[in-house]
């Protein structure tokens, strides 16, 4: 006897779909390539209203970072930039030799 899966299948939004494939690929993408996997996925046409769409919603996820030159990549992979600051050098409480 087959049984089904209690957890009803979820169909993914399209910065869902694009952050699982950058995450599958490793590396950024050319925004073209994404949406255009993306849509495939979802047996979407590739115009222009809905590729404007999908990019729309991947630039407004703070997941996705554009990289360069077109590509897309997600925010885990940017190295976070140290909150360490550099300790101040108190020059006034240092007297000068002419202070002597």
């Amino acid at each position: 006897m087959l049984t089904h899966s209690s957890k009803p299948t979820r169909k993914l939004s399209e910065e869902e779909l694009a952050y699982e494939i950058l995450a599958t690929q490793g590396r950024p993408m050319y925004y073209k390539d994404l949406i255009r996997e993306v849509l495939e996925r979802q047996n979407r046409p590739l115009e222009p209203n809905t590729i404007s769409s999908t990019l729309t919603q991947i630039n407004l996820d703070a997941r996705f970072v554009y990289v360069s030159n077109g590509e897309w990549g997600l925010k885990v992979w940017v190295p976070k930039k140290s909150s360490r600051r550099t300790p101040k050098i108190a020059l006034l409480s240092k007297k000068s030799d002419s202070d002597n």
